[in-house]
């Protein structure tokens, strides 16, 4: 994984969540190689598990508003 440059660590743990595995596949690709860390899921309940579970842990979530298991 590429980390940040000045310290080696990570630039931030991000969540990323859309229906569309496609799309996950690749934002979670690009987010890799610039530096974050990234917990990816297609399912709406995974989801929901991963992120209350670590929710402190996130700086960001980036998620799909219209998903058809919702």
């Amino acid at each position: 994984m590429i980390t940040n440059i000045d310290n080696d660590k990570p630039l931030a743990r991000l969540l990323v969540v859309d229906d569309d595995s496609d799309i996950v596949h690749i934002l979670k690709s690009g987010l890799l190689r610039k530096g974050f860390l990234v917990d990816a899921f297609t399912n709406p309940e995974e989801t929901l598990y991963g992120f209350k579970s670590n929710a402190k842990a996130y700086c960001l979530v980036l998620s799909d508003i219209r998903m058809p298991y919702l």
